[in-house]
């Protein structure tokens, strides 16, 4: 698996991860349980830092490759 794909299976994961908490923080919320409920909000919060920082990854990652084929193709053009 490439590094490109690993970032966008993280943040696809951190996603569904940020929506399970979120709804589960909501029906511990309804049921009563306060503290529970905040955990599960505050464990969707970092959800949200563990998207940021796949997505940072993800995007420098594509521009690094860009940056490798932009080199590649002068390189080229100066061997021509």
């Amino acid at each position: 698996m490439t590094r490109t794909k690993l970032y966008l299976l993280l943040i696809a994961s951190f996603t569904l991860m940020f929506i399970g908490l979120v709804a589960l923080g909501g029906h511990f919320w309804a049921a009563g349980q306060k503290g529970i409920s905040m955990a599960m909000f505050l464990l969707a919060f970092a959800s949200v830092f563990g998207q940021m920082g796949s997505l940072a990854l993800f995007l420098r990652q594509r521009a690094q490759a860009q940056f490798r084929r932009e080199q590649q193709a002068r390189q080229q053009s100066e061997r021509d």
